[in-house]
């Protein structure tokens, strides 16, 4: 009952006891099913049929870069199950790499005036 199909995808729904970090996350997919990844988002509908079954405001999608690589640029952020990354749901002013030593290397989705928007993030 917590998988659900969105077009060619399977998507599972789960929630976690405690904060579970990007990697954390990434380890519980693939505990549910040897392929499974975080979500890859690659519209404006997957993102909204991600936000519809959701019963969170904030979640990790599968989005991430290299540690030195450039928050600015589009090419460094890569999906974690290796397919393009020709969508993207910016809030206003991220990515930003807020100040970290590490930076902000991995993606979240968050709930920004009820519309699903990405927000870059520390991963731990």
């Amino acid at each position: 009952p917590n998988w659900r199909r969105f077009q060619e995808s399977c998507y599972y729904f789960g929630t976690s006891a405690t904060y579970l970090s990007w990697a954390g996350a990434a380890s519980e997919c693939k505990k549910e099913h040897i392929n499974s990844t975080l979500p890859s988002v690659h519209s404006a509908e997957e993102g909204k049929f991600l936000q519809d079954n959701i019963s969170s405001d904030q979640f990790w999608v599968g989005a991430s870069r290299n540690l030195g690589a450039d928050y600015t640029s589009p090419s460094s952020w890569t999906w974690s199950d290796g397919t393009a990354m020709n969508y993207t749901a910016w809030a206003y002013g991220q990515p930003n790499n807020a100040g970290i030593f590490y930076g902000e290397r991995c993606v979240r989705s968050v709930e920004r005036a009820g519309e699903i928007k990405w927000d870059d993030h520390r991963c731990w």
